[in-house]
């Protein structure tokens, strides 16, 4: 028998998480949340095969639901894509540190 998720459940028990990642990451040192980001670039193109034949399952499932050819277009996933996301994440860790950056009041 399928076990459903309870999206709610789900969505709730993500938000306690972040929240206790955000207490977390508030303390860290920019060199240490710029080693994690690294970090996750990484393990997104070490992850890019694994990623992509999981997401070809997913297109062929919602094909095979109906789904229409729009929503089949965002839900694949490409090689660029892939490398894409790698690079955002390293793009982040160029940008200054917004907690570690002094604000100014205006």
């Amino acid at each position: 028998m399928e076990q459903k998720l309870d999206v709610a459940a789900a969505v709730r028990e993500l938000g306690v998480a972040a929240r206790a990642a955000s207490r977390e990451l508030s303390r860290a040192s920019t060199e240490t949340k710029n080693r994690a980001l690294a970090a996750m670039a990484a393990a997104i193109r070490s992850g890019a095969k694994r990623m992509l034949e999981a997401n070809a399952g997913d297109v062929r499932q919602a094909r095979a639901d109906g789904a229409d050819g729009a929503f089949l277009d965002r839900l694949t996933l490409t090689a660029a894509l892939v490398e894409q996301m790698a690079r955002g994440v390293e793009e982040v860790a160029a940008l200054p540190d917004p907690v570690r950056t002094p604000r100014r009041c205006a």
